[in-house]
């Protein structure tokens, strides 16, 4: 399946809304993509450490970690990691592909910068198709402006993601009958301000303390699976 959308990202939020409930466990690599945690903690989804080696993830961790936590989905940049730059061999892949079959996890493969290494390792995707989510978008590779997302599915899960994609990218725009409408950002600015001076209640607080990043699951220690 591919889909018009925001980039990369805006293609993993729909994999996680079609694959994900809140509360969920999400392995992920100890030190990866920041912008992630973000992205995960607005799903509301507990993040579980795999630690990392020089590499790739710690894939015994992972096993343990799998067995004693219920781990909903295996995220992994396995080729031209972010920030690490890592690129996951066959023998690694083969096993990320057998734990995740023994443990009946998911995986969500980022696939974002992968056009950068020249002869890869095939992709999860290709070793696990049953149960891999790849994910990756063309501003990197083809132009920065062009915001255009994809995902390969397992078959099972079109129907649901599709709906998803539906729900998130195909609606019409919608503003509020207060929303400044013309001029550019600057000029727009002051006029914001004042919507939200009238909409939000008196003696509110700011939502930005209580906004997912700050509250979410993961940004709490989880008792039996640690945090990301």
């Amino acid at each position: 399946m591919s889909a018009l959308t925001s980039g990369t990202q805006q293609a993993l939020d729909i994999v996680l809304h079609t694959l994900t409930r809140p509360g969920d466990v999400l392995a992920v690599g100890a030190l990866t993509y920041p912008g992630i945690k973000l992205l995960f903690s607005a799903h509301d989804l507990d993040l579980a450490p795999i630690p990392v080696t020089a590499t790739g993830p710690n894939l015994d961790a992972l096993d343990e970690l799998c067995r004693t936590c219920p781990v909903r989905a295996i995220y992994t940049i396995p080729t031209v990691h972010n920030p690490l730059g890592w690129v996951l061999d066959r023998e690694q892949r083969d096993r990320l592909a057998a734990l995740a079959r023994s443990h009946n996890c998911l995986i969500i493969e980022d696939g974002t910068y992968a056009f950068l290494e020249p002869s890869p390792p095939p992709p999860l995707q290709a070793l696990a198709p049953e149960r891999t989510f790849y994910v990756a978008g063309l501003s990197k590779n083809v132009a920065p402006g062009l915001r255009f997302g994809f995902a390969v599915l397992p078959d099972r899960h079109l129907e649901p993601a599709t709906s998803g994609l539906r729900t998130a990218a195909w609606g019409p725009r919608v503003s509020s009958p207060h929303s400044p409408s013309a001029g550019s950002p600057t000029e727009r600015s002051p006029a914001w301000r004042k919507t939200a001076a009238r909409t939000q209640p008196p003696g509110k607080p700011s939502p930005a303390p209580r906004s997912p990043a700050w509250t979410s699951r993961h940004t709490r220690s989880h008792t039996s699976c640690g945090s990301a």
